[in-house]
């Protein structure tokens, strides 16, 4: 009996030790040989770099660089912004050239500034263009795993099914959602001018924040824009959040950190359930007033167009919803950067 639980305590530790002996060389061959190898064919070519860095790459000396610009930027300083959103550019164009090699984390990247071999390649060689595993992690930690996550044949289906939904003659019957998203703030600018006398001073930033977020919620989810508000004020605290937790050293050095039960982790989960909850809410609602005959649509919003194409049942819900909370972040974010920019153009000339 004795030699038996010997002989399976020894059969445990073999397979233990395998196990940490196959992760030791998977992390290595990972974080170390393959982009050391990566970096030789490279340099046959003629394409240098900065020097390799373990484990973190250049993703300390990028952040540092971004974080000592000032959070506000000066008006006549707008055109000068590009280093704070492509760093890699503004530290290493210049010394190394049009086509250089760095490293994001143990993430073998090769920047190529020739439009000429830009277009060639995606023109000859477009299917091999994937995106990163954290860029397809961020996003569907915000969104799920919906188009901006999908490539071939999924993105090619998903992009069909969407497209019809912003046709001109689609997004024409939002019009009127629109512009009353943003003639409430305005209203409340207009009286607030008139109270001081026809000049006034005023912090426009987190109204133009409200006016992108109503815009949004309205085209997404129509008469259910306060539930849509809802949703994209928790997509972007845990947008935020989830910025924090990948700029932290702990998240690339400590295996299934976002597992663990930090403050960063709980808050996330608990926005991501919530949005989960309020969207699954809405098509559950829809849905039912349907079968019930309280109405004959789904809705004329990008809702009520995904519930009409979509095939009736649970799994279902995960495309519907996933198209809606992209749509609230990617046009929240884009809105309020075109905003923010028609503002300062003004301002200056």
């Amino acid at each position: 009996m004795e030699a038996v639980s010997v002989n399976v305590r020894n059969a445990v530790a073999v397979v233990v030790a395998s196990v940490i002996v196959y992760s030791v060389i998977k992390f290595l061959r990972d974080s170390v040989w393959e982009p050391l190898r990566l970096s030789r064919i490279m340099a046959k070519q003629g394409v240098s770099g900065p020097p390799f860095r373990f484990l973190l790459g250049q993703y300390m000396e990028m952040v540092k660089f971004t974080e000592s610009f000032p959070d506000v930027m000066p008006i006549n300083d707008f055109a000068n912004m590009s280093p704070t959103v492509t760093p890699q550019n503004a530290l290493y164009y210049l010394k190394y050239g049009k086509m250089y090699l760095y490293w994001w984390g143990t993430m073998t990247r090769l920047a190529v500034g020739d439009p000429k071999f830009v277009k060639e390649l995606l023109i000859t060689n477009h299917d091999s263009l994937t995106r990163s595993r954290i860029e397809n992690q961020f996003v569907a930690e915000v969104v799920g795993k919906g188009l901006l996550s999908q490539e071939g044949e999924k993105w090619t289906s998903e992009r069909r099914t969407l497209g019809p939904f912003f046709h001109q003659k689609s997004l024409e019957g939002m019009v009127g959602a629109m512009v009353e998203g943003a003639a409430t703030e305005l209203q409340k600018w207009e009286q607030e001018v008139e109270k001081r006398g026809g000049t006034a001073e005023l912090d426009v930033e987190p109204d133009l924040q409200k006016i992108s977020r109503r815009i949004i919620s309205c085209t997404a989810f129509g008469d259910d824009f306060e539930i849509g508000e809802q949703i994209c004020k928790r997509q972007i605290l845990h947008s935020n959040e989830l910025w924090k937790t990948f700029r932290s050293a702990a998240y690339w050095l400590v295996p299934s950190y976002r597992n663990l039960p930090t403050k960063g982790n709980r808050s996330m989960n608990l926005y991501g359930s919530q949005v989960d909850a309020l969207v699954r809410g809405l098509i559950n609602a829809r849905r039912e007033a349907v079968q019930k005959g309280v109405t004959s649509s789904y809705g004329d919003d990008l809702l009520g167009w995904m519930l009409t194409v979509a095939t009736e049942g649970w799994s279902a819900n995960t495309k519907e919803s996933t198209s809606c909370l992209l749509l609230t972040t990617a046009s929240y974010s884009t809105s309020l950067v075109k905003t923010r920019l028609r503002r300062q153009l003004s301002s200056r000339y």
